[in-house]
């Protein structure tokens, strides 16, 4: 029977349409490397599932873990303030349930893949499929005991689903524990739906609560999703009066709190019960955000859902001016009117942690889900040849999210970006040896771990590094330099703003003594034009040992201690010269290094 129901012409119908979106996005899922767009989130997993695979089940317990396998790794915190440390000298990221890691890990595995981006890009366009094709059946169910037949609805609900940019994008280059929860909420709100039309079935009660679980140990909001079906099932046991509708609600509720316990207990075990609880609430303060980004969240929503918005405004007005409403549907309609409130609620956790919410799109994926309830709520009021006009607006709204989809992620910026983090981690990887520990002058985000397949210390200068050093088992390491696109001029003034402007430089070696390798000092020589042996132009100095000069030349990059960056463009006598805008920190210089 379910073999028949994917065998619907409908259904291949909708399976080929969903090809056409894969056809769309060809070249961003299956050729572009990471990016900026969100993909930090996806770097992060993809981390966390070489992890997983890299540490004894024994050590992690399947918990979001962010600390690589080798000892070199151990240690490093890469994700400040997100994250706390067990015996092993692991770091775990606190802020989210551990399934939106697990899932993919468990996939790969499954089907024998590689533990790659490409795999993770795969995992994440079939959860779109599948979310496209349970809200299929889902309208579906709702219409299927109409007299007059909506046969378009359920297609135009899963074209919805399929053409709006966020899920264009969230279900295929950016994935996060959102998307995960997108297929396994619709199958929640389908059994729920089961329940409402007094369907009691053991398999349908216990399926709901299964499902329960798992959007627990996926997503946060999933405990207000399952707190509003609590809700809703007392108001039905109210009017009523059946006890199954208490056994679904004792379901519910016990699931629930199952994968709470199971989650806390878990952390608890790795990090600490007070320690755990520290980070997450710590975490969530900082996810609060300030009302003036609510113009960046509308802004998400425009962009995420177009014209998509609109549609529902569009049939409501024609409602209001039609008010037309059938008799034989009243009851599938008050069931509907109640999905339709129970699932824009949810929405609040956007305005809660409204700087998660503006940073990330994936947190609007959820929002498809209303919109499309509430598209088939009114055209279920309006007459049946409004659907014919749904079905345009929908096909107008495709076409707009698909030039959105271009015009966001294919920006020229994205060919520096993607080259910055290929090169920086290339560089990484091929220079630190198993024995040492790699340190990096600017941010260290999940893109550069899993191109150096390595942990990284994030150390704003040398003198840090070697603090560092000194603490750790390890006798050397390698400080790795990542200049700007001004290069030769200052350094940006945030290090955060790398992963747009910067390139791979080079490193120096560093060892529990200190720094290693070459180490250039300026002369003592001060006259009209020099200062400390530094020209007062910012673009020269004179060497205090004209021996070393043999080991230098045009394009060598040296450091200074304060991390800007010098390429030399000639040398005469003892004098180093350097090209590009004169710069600032050179003036205070006391030292400098040759990068690598």
């Amino acid at each position: 029977m379910i073999i028949s129901k994917f065998l619907d012409k409908k259904i291949i119908a909708l399976v080929l349409i969903f090809l056409c979106t894969i056809i769309i996005r060809y070249e961003n899922i299956f050729e572009r490397p990471l990016g900026f767009h969100n993909e930090d989130a996806t770097s992060h997993v993809l981390v966390t599932m070489n992890a997983f695979d890299e540490s004894p089940l024994s050590m992690h317990y399947f918990l979001p873990i962010f600390t690589l396998g080798e000892e070199h790794n151990k240690g490093i915190d890469d994700l400040p303030s997100a994250s706390k440390q067990d015996e092993y000298g692991n770091y775990y990221y606190t802020s989210f349930p551990p399934l939106g890691f697990i899932a993919p890990y468990i996939f790969a595995k499954i089907f024998f893949l590689p533990l790659n981006l490409i795999t993770l890009r795969i995992f994440n366009v079939i959860l779109g499929l599948l979310s496209a094709l349970l809200i299929y059946f889902l309208v579906k169910k709702i219409t299927s005991n109409i007299n007059r037949k909506y046969s378009n609805l359920p297609i135009i609900s899963a074209i919805i689903y399929m053409f709006n940019e966020e899920s264009l994008w969230s279900h295929s280059n950016a994935y996060w524990a959102h998307s995960l929860l997108q297929p396994i909420w619709i199958t929640s709100i389908y059994l729920f739906l089961n329940i409402l039309q007094g369907d009691y079935r053991r398999r349908i009660l216990w399926g709901l609560g299964v499902v329960i679980f798992l959007m627990c140990y996926t997503e946060w909001t999933a405990y207000i999703m399952a707190f509003l079906y609590i809700l809703t099932l007392f108001h039905v046991y109210i009017r009523d009066k059946r006890k199954e509708v208490l056994v679904a609600v004792g379901i519910v509720g016990g699931m629930s709190f199952l994968s709470g316990i199971l989650m806390v207990s878990l952390f608890s075990a790795k990090v600490g019960f007070s320690e755990y609880f520290h980070g997450l609430f710590y975490r969530a303060s900082q996810r609060k955000g300030h009302l003036s980004l609510l113009s960046e969240l509308i802004q998400n929503y425009w962009v995420g859902f177009g014209l998509f918005l609109f549609i529902p405004l569009v049939l409501l007005i024609i409602f209001c001016f039609k008010r037309q409403r059938e008799s034989e549907s009243n009851i599938i309609l008050r069931n509907l009117r109640i999905l339709v409130v129970v699932t824009w609620i949810p929405m609040l956790e956007n305005v809660f942690l409204l700087e998660h919410a503006a940073l990330y799109t994936f947190a609007t994926l959820k929002l498809v889900v209303p919109i499309i309830l509430t598209t088939i709520l009114i055209l279920m009021y309006l007459n049946q040849k409004y659907t014919k006009l749904a079905l345009i607006l929908v096909c107008i709204a495709s076409v707009w999210s698909v030039r959105t989809y271009f015009y966001i992620n294919n920006s020229p910026q994205n060919d520096v970006i993607y080259k910055t983090y290929i090169e920086a981690g290339t560089l990484i990887k091929a220079n630190t040896k198993d024995d040492e520990i790699a340190f990096l002058n600017r941010r260290v985000r999940g893109h550069l771990i899993y191109y150096a397949e390595r942990n990284i210390v994030e150390c704003g200068s040398l003198e840090d590094a070697v603090k560092f050093m000194r603490k750790s088992k390890f006798a050397t390491g390698k400080y790795y330099i990542v200049g700007g696109s001004n290069f030769g001029f200052e350094p940006p003034d945030s290090k955060y703003l790398w992963e747009y402007y910067g390139y791979s430089s080079g490193f120096i070696e560093i060892s529990k003594n200190g720094e290693e390798g070459i180490t250039i000092y300026p002369a003592k020589f001060n006259d009209n034009n020099w200062i400390n042996g530094i020209s007062k132009e910012g673009n020269g100095f004179f060497v205090s040992n004209s021996e070393i000069l043999t080991s230098l030349k045009p394009g060598n990059i040296l450091a200074d201690q304060s991390g800007g960056l010098h390429k030399i463009t000639s040398i005469s006598n003892d004098q180093v010269w350097f090209g590009g805008v004169p710069s600032k920190s050179l003036v205070d210089a006391k030292s400098f290094k040759l990068v690598h």
